[in-house]
């Protein structure tokens, strides 16, 4: 006849060995989270170099779109406490209200945007390339917002400029037209024919 051996120390573990288990277990944690945190440190360094002097700001806001971090404060940011308010307490007016109606829209569908958009700052304005996606915690709740805002101020004013001369040529190319119509002128020389009938440059 076959009789199995009952060996206390297999079946339910010698005396110690859960707490040895649940020691190294923790070792392994802490190693791991250790490692997380390490890598963590090492992206958060170098994103910080790559935004260093960079014309783009990046920030988070809260559920309230309180500004809760931002790698460089400029502009108005600059000028006041900027965490825990919202643009409407910094930027004020109807550029603040904008700013506030784009990121609720965000936070409303779930869904990033990219837009253009203005801030009024000590009567000047700038022009930035607003992009702003959901922020979400580790079970995929939309907690806040992560922007970006790129100051395209140069761009657009070259832009605007480009458009105003356009304009002025346009204006002048119909005046000539106008008088071209009115005027006997010369092709060739491009002189105009007076009333007694001499050829005078056209001044």
């Amino acid at each position: 006849m076959h009789y199995d051996h009952y060996h206390p120390q297999v079946a339910s573990g010698a005396p110690g060995d859960g707490a040895a288990l649940y020691g190294i277990r923790m070792i392994e944690d802490i190693t791991e989270r250790k490692r997380a945190e390490e890598a963590l440190r090492v992206s958060e360094e170098r994103f910080r170099v790559a935004l260093k002097n960079s014309p783009v700001v990046v920030f988070n806001q809260d559920r309230e779109l309180r500004y809760t971090w931002i790698n460089s404060p400029v502009l108005a940011w600059a000028e006041q406490d900027y965490l825990g308010h919202t643009d409407e307490e910094i930027v004020g007016g109807e550029e603040g209200g904008r700013l506030m109606a784009i990121k609720q829209g965000v936070l409303r569908s779930g869904i990033g945007t990219r837009t253009e958009t203005t801030v009024t700052f000590m009567g000047e304005t700038h022009y930035y390339g607003l992009t702003v996606e959901p922020l979400r915690d580790a079970h995929g709740v939309v907690i806040g917002v992560t922007c970006a805002a790129a100051d395209v101020t140069p761009l657009k004013q070259a832009a605007l400029e480009r458009e105003r001369l356009i304009g002025e040529l346009q204006e002048a190319m119909a005046r000539v037209k106008s008088l071209s119509g009115l005027l006997p002128i010369c092709v060739g020389c491009k002189k105009i024919r007076d009333e007694q009938g001499f050829w005078q440059p056209l001044v």
